[in-house]
């Protein structure tokens, strides 16, 4: 069994007691998403933070899986994006690999604590101004195991 799998049912344990069946979906609604962005101009880093507010990442993964289901919800009303990422499980906590084209999300969640830390990996983006470019951000977390 995994190490994050068996973190996380002590958990469910603590929280919900003895009784019921064993868990086997994780579920995770992040909120608070802020961090930095950092862009190499090919003369110097150029950084300024980047903060999601009003945004909502949810996650949803069957913990027998290798894949997991990441729901992203931007701030002003636009429609949520959904994409599959591949499960990467650890000692206290979880890693979604998500590939987008041209950009490489790593989102972990850390059951101690309940947060979230994701970083973004991209080169030749429009967004970006077709430079290298990165992000680090931070996030609180609701989880439930069921």
């Amino acid at each position: 069994m995994h190490d994050f799998k068996m973190l996380m049912l002590s958990v469910a344990f603590v929280v919900c007691g003895a009784g019921g069946s064993a868990a086997d979906v994780l579920s995770a609604s992040c909120s608070n998403i802020q961090g930095v962005r950092i862009d190499d101009t090919g003369k110097k880093l150029e950084t300024d933070t980047d903060g999601f507010t009003g945004t909502t990442w949810s996650y949803s993964w069957n913990t027998d899986a290798k894949t997991a289901t990441l729901i992203v919800q931007s701030g002003g009303g636009t429609a949520p994006t959904t994409e599959t990422a591949f499960v990467h499980d650890m000692a206290g906590g979880v890693s979604f690999i998500s590939t987008l084209t041209g950009a490489t999300w790593v989102h972990t969640l850390y059951a101690e604590g309940r947060k979230l830390l994701v970083s973004e990996h991209s080169y030749g983006l429009a967004a970006n101004g077709r430079r290298l470019s990165g992000k680090m951000m931070t996030g609180d977390c609701q989880m439930t195991l069921r």
